[in-house]
């Protein structure tokens, strides 16, 4: 039952933004963060989603209220949730915790219905460049998207191709 107990803990809140906000300060510095960042944002066309990680802002965003009823709303329900078990584990005693303590969570049908944000690659062919630093770097990175049926064969080519490339480069 302790997972669908939550409290509210505004300082240990506090805390995680304040420390969350000064690693992705570290990342961001960074000039590899900042062409994975740039060229991803470019490629998805400035989709207000496209981002590799939150910013500072966002997490200021963050109402704790909300989080915690959202936390409730799905951690409540364990409707769609699968269970794994690994190990060495008495089939009979088991059987026993499943049924005392799993069997017993609530679940009931929830609305968990997928929503197309419209988030598409730019087509074609595309270049991004980005100036930062001082010292001279170079990073190519390959996006390839297809309607192609997944084949494992593919998948190797198209790795042997990308290592080609980027050996040549």
């Amino acid at each position: 039952r302790v997972l669908f107990r939550s409290r509210k803990d505004l300082a240990a809140f506090e805390s995680f933004k304040s420390r969350e906000k000064q690693t992705l300060e570290s990342i961001m510095a960074s000039p590899e963060y900042s062409f994975a960042e740039g060229s991803y944002v470019e490629l998805y066309q400035h989709h207000p989603r496209a981002h590799l990680l939150p910013t500072a802002v966002e997490y200021d965003k963050i109402d704790v209220d909300h989080a915690i009823d959202f936390y409730r709303q799905r951690l409540g329900n364990m409707s769609g949730m699968h269970f794994y078990f690994v190990g060495n584990i008495n089939e009979d005693d088991f059987k026993k915790y499943v049924t005392t303590y799993i069997a017993s969570m609530p679940g009931s049908k929830i609305d968990t219905k997928f929503k197309d944000i419209g988030m598409r690659p730019k087509p074609g062919v595309n270049e991004y460049k980005l100036n930062k630093g001082k010292e001279a770097k170079a990073m190519l990175t390959h996006y390839i998207f297809t309607d192609e049926k997944f084949d494992v064969q593919n998948v190797f080519l198209m790795n042997i191709v990308n290592e080609i490339v980027n050996n040549k480069i």
